[in-house]
């Protein structure tokens, strides 16, 4: 048998056999994003001259649920809020909030965020809109109306970075413009547009007028349920500057439904009169100044042009209301945004809005319905309850 060579005599054989390389890369080849060439040292560490070093496999566990992560980051985030109020806060107000802090109420646990993110998973799988338990902010905007800005707004996050005390004083500010009928959050949605009223052969004193909205009442309301007659009535027979429920753009919409349920045929003509007047006011003032009264003018003239046979018009005039209400904030709970400034509103003001999101939402569907198109408003969107208290 011939004597084995040198190099083979000398080595040494590893009964497990040749070493394996890695399942994972080194460390430093994925901190730098490098190809591992997954032995021990790798040749990148053996180029650098670096230590290579291996993560063990055998601590390696599983990773957190995501629904897990986002439960402590809301945790932390609620918690962080926590601290910058009561720092800012006085002695007694620092008392008053830590005996009210209840983890239970005010933060649900990690188990409550998964199953609150797989419920929302759930409802986006069936088409029912973004996260709406997000938290989101009401902004007074420039022109001196409230706006409302989502958590993933910009707006609300310059918002949030502001002191605490600014914040305060704008929520404050915020709140009497909103409990304030005569404040600036309602200029322009009671302005005198009779000029473009008699500009289209129109007199807003005339008796006809009172007829035709008397003749809406009778046969539309009953299917317009985003307008609350009580207070319509209440301010078009009263003071109507600054009056929240009331325009001149709203009162000829209506009036051109109105109209078309006139027995005369003079009145009827005059529908489409009503509807160019109420049409120019609401385009030319109403987009910059959203208002009440703007998104349901848009809707009446959205179901005008449906009788008329006008679906794109239709679709549009409908989008603009439903996407100012939720600009406005309409989807969310009346109870909890009024609280947000710190005051309490008129209980008949609250069930408005309740009345006004929920006509919007039944208008949405009926449209949907009748120009086979897809929803604006979904369900899951809003926090808007059902109850109509003290409303028929």
């Amino acid at each position: 048998m011939d004597k084995l060579p040198e190099w083979q005599s000398n080595m040494e054989f590893d009964i497990g056999g040749p070493p394996q390389p890695q399942k994972f890369s080194c460390k430093r080849c994925q901190l730098r994003k490098l190809r591992c060439s997954r032995n021990e040292p790798c040749s990148n560490c053996q180029r650098s001259r670096q230590v290579c070093e291996y993560r063990n496999l055998t601590s390696r566990k599983r990773p957190a649920a995501k629904e897990y992560v986002v439960g402590l980051e809301k945790r932390v985030a609620w918690l962080e809020s926590l601290i910058v109020r009561l720092k800012a806060a006085s002695a007694e107000e620092r008392d008053t909030m830590l005996e009210a802090v209840s983890l239970s109420d005010d933060l649900l646990t990690v188990d409550d965020q998964v199953s609150q993110a797989s419920d929302n998973r759930r409802a986006v799988s069936r088409g029912l809109g973004p996260q709406h338990y997000l938290h989101g902010s009401f902004q007074i905007r420039p022109g001196g109306y409230l706006v409302y800005h989502g958590a993933s707004s910009v707006f609300y996050a310059l918002k949030e970075a502001k002191s605490l005390a600014s914040k305060r004083r704008v929520r404050q500010s915020s709140y009497e413009s909103v409990s304030s009928p005569g404040s600036s959050i309602y200029v322009g949605s009671g302005t005198d547009f009779n000029h473009v009223a008699q500009h289209f052969g129109i007199d807003m004193n005339d008796d006809l007028i009172t007829k035709m909205l008397m003749q809406f009442f009778k046969w539309q309301y009953p299917y317009f349920m985003f307008i609350y007659r009580e207070s319509f009535l209440r301010d078009h027979t009263g003071d109507r500057a600054g009056s929240p429920y009331w325009s001149t753009a709203l009162v000829l919409s209506m009036c051109a439904l109105g109209a078309l349920t006139s027995d005369e045929e003079s009145e009827r003509l005059m529908s489409g009169q009503f509807f160019s007047a109420a049409e120019t006011i609401a385009i030319v003032s109403g987009l910059a100044r959203p208002s009440i009264t703007t998104v349901q003018t848009f809707l009446c003239l959205a179901f005008y042009e449906i009788g008329r046979g006008e679906p794109s018009k239709a679709w549009g005039f409908s989008g603009i209301a439903f996407r100012m209400a939720q600009d406005l904030g309409f989807q969310k709970d009346p109870d909890q945004w009024v609280s947000h400034y710190g005051g309490e509103a008129v209980p008949e003001d609250i069930e408005i809005r309740r009345r006004i999101y929920w006509g919007c939402y039944c208008s949405d569907k009926i449209i949907s319905l009748i120009l086979g198109r897809p929803v604006q408003l979904y369900c899951a969107d809003g926090e808007v309850t059902d109850r109509l208290v003290g409303l028929p």
